[in-house]
């Protein structure tokens, strides 16, 4: 071999320069094509990209906005329908200013109206219900920070009893309200009424408890629910019959006596068609009990709603 090409030597460098060109050649054929196809990848790759984002539309559209318009429309709808059902309740949170001494005397005027009301009506009420959970204010003045909100306040309660005393109920039991935050002097509503995430509403408890037929029991929770004038929302409703046990069925109510038959030749009162009805079978009178005539007691707890009144903007220097 080595002498052909000691012999050849021409030839021998021209296939050892093909050769050397052949195993360059595909050394940079592999080199290309490993890079072309990690290059095919992140193309790929940047295309299922671009893809996913020309999904959703960048740019608003004529149809994206005809639907953000429909949305806006929709959720105008809403706040106006809010606005017109609460619209009642915004007025009437509204405080009027009033002093110490005029709350008294209105909370006066209030009680007697009530019991008043109530004797005309055959209608039991308690001392304590009487003043309609104020009674601490019968022999002392409010502060004059919470002379406004107790005024809105009772006026709310007051206005929520003689709409139950309509109903048809035969006792007022109770009539009781906690204390606010504001008749605590150590409190001082200033403060919190600059406070910047303050609440747009403020809850007063109240809880109520009378008795009554069922019939009237339920125009009393139909008018608690149904105030026009004032949000009342409630907690917790506990309810109990004035009869615990039922009659025992083993001594059902005694028969009632034969009437009386009248004598003889003597001309009878009772119309023919009820001479000829016969008497009430004793079921009836086993099943009376469980009519629904005895009286219930009812205690309701209650949450006034007040509605803060936004402040006024102060003008702007520009």
């Amino acid at each position: 071999m080595s002498n052909w090409i000691t012999d050849n030597k021409p030839a021998a460098m021209v296939a050892g320069v093909g050769l050397l060109l052949f195993l360059g050649l595909s050394v940079t054929g592999y080199i290309v094509n490993s890079k072309r196809s990690e290059l095919d990848k992140k193309i790929s790759v940047a295309s299922k990209e671009i893809k996913s984002a020309n999904a959703a539309e960048i740019t608003p559209s004529r149809a994206s906005n005809e639907e953000l318009e429909k949305e806006l429309n929709r959720y105008a709808k809403a706040v106006t329908s809010l606005e017109t059902a609460y619209k009642p309740f915004l007025a009437s949170s509204a405080l009027v200013p009033t002093t110490p001494t005029a709350f008294q005397n209105e909370l006066k005027t209030f009680r007697d109206a009530l019991i008043a009301s109530c004797k005309k009506k055959n209608i039991l009420i308690t001392d304590t219900s009487s003043w309609l959970g104020f009674q601490v204010y019968s022999t002392q003045a409010p502060s004059v920070q919470a002379a406004s909100t107790l005024g809105f306040e009772l006026k709310a309660v007051n206005s929520l009893v003689n709409k139950l005393t309509d109903c048809g109920l035969s006792k007022f039991i109770k009539v009781y309200r906690p204390q606010l935050p504001i008749e605590n002097p150590a409190n001082n509503p200033e403060e919190d009424a600059d406070e910047p995430n303050q609440a747009p509403w403020t809850p007063m408890p109240l809880e109520i408890a009378f008795q009554g037929n069922r019939e009237s029991v339920l125009k009393a929770m139909n008018a608690i629910t149904d105030s026009q004038d004032y949000l009342f929302t409630v907690n917790s409703i506990r309810i109990r019959n004035e009869r615990m046990m039922p009659p025992p069925i083993a001594n059902p109510a005694a028969a009632k006596p034969a009437a009386a038959q009248p004598a003889a030749g003597a001309a009878s009162l009772t119309p023919a068609d009820e001479a000829a009805t016969p008497a009430a079978p004793a079921i009836q009178q086993l099943i009376k009990p469980y009519m629904g005539k005895e009286q219930i007691f009812v205690q309701v707890s209650l949450n006034l709603v007040h509605f803060n009144q936004p402040k006024a903007q102060e003008p702007s220097e520009d």
